[in-house]
C-alpha cells in the first residue's frame, strides 16, 4: 500500500477496531457473556471507546455479534454523514507530492566512482569475455566500484539525475 493509500485509508475509516496486542484485556460480549469483544474506537479522538457496546465479537461462528458505529449512530438518531467529510486520494496524492524534495546526488560523486573498474564484478567478467566487450556491455549502466572493491550500481532516474548507489 503507498503512501496516498495509506494516508486516504486512516482518513476515511475514523471508527476502527481496537488492535488486541501484548495482553491488552478485550471485553465482555453483550451477547456470548464472554471476554472476547474487541471494542470500536475513535482514531480522531484520542482513541477512546466509542461506546461499552459497540464492537465486534471474535467469537464470530459461535455468537456473531457486531455493532457497528454506523448502526450505533443509526439507533442513537445521529446523522454521521462519512463519505463528505474526508478528501479524495487525488488531492491527497497532489499534497503528498507537492510536499516531497527530491534527493539527487551530483554526479561528480558518482564520476569517482566509475573511474575505476576494478571490482568483483569486473574480475569474474574478464574471465569470461574480453575487455572491450565488458566496457561495451557495463558502461550504459553506470557501474562503480567501492574501495574495498564492491560493486556500486546507481539508481538513476528518468531524468537522468542520480539518486544513490547500492553497494
Amino acid at each position: 500500500m503507498n503512501i496516498v493509500n495509506t494516508i486516504y485509508h486512516i482518513m476515511k475509516y475514523r471508527y476502527v477496531l481496537e488492535k488486541h496486542r501484548n495482553g491488552k484485556p478485550k471485553h465482555i460480549c453483550p451477547r456470548c457473556q464472554q471476554k472476547t469483544l474487541v471494542r470500536y474506537i475513535d482514531t480522531q479522538n484520542n482513541n477512546v471507546y466509542l461506546n461499552d457496546n459497540v464492537g465486534k465479537c471474535d467469537r464470530e461462528i459461535n455468537c456473531t455479534y457486531h455493532y457497528s458505529p454506523a448502526s450505533y449512530f443509526n439507533d442513537k438518531g445521529i446523522n454521521k454523514n462519512y463519505s463528505f467529510n474526508y478528501p479524495t486520494k487525488s488531492a491527497i496524492y497532489s499534497a503528498v507530492n507537492n510536499s516531497l524534495s527530491i534527493q539527487t546526488m551530483p554526479f561528480k560523486y558518482y564520476e569517482n566512482a566509475t573511474k575505476n573498474r576494478m571490482n568483483n564484478l569486473f574480475y569474474y567478467l574478464i574471465d569470461l569475455f574480453d575487455w572491450q566487450r565488458i566496457c561495451e556491455s557495463t558502461d550504459p549502466y553506470f557501474i562503480g566500484s567501492a574501495k574495498d572493491m564492491s560493486v556500486i550500481y546507481p539508481y538513476i532516474d528518468n531524468m537522468g539525475s542520480f539518486r544513490t548507489g547500492k553497494i
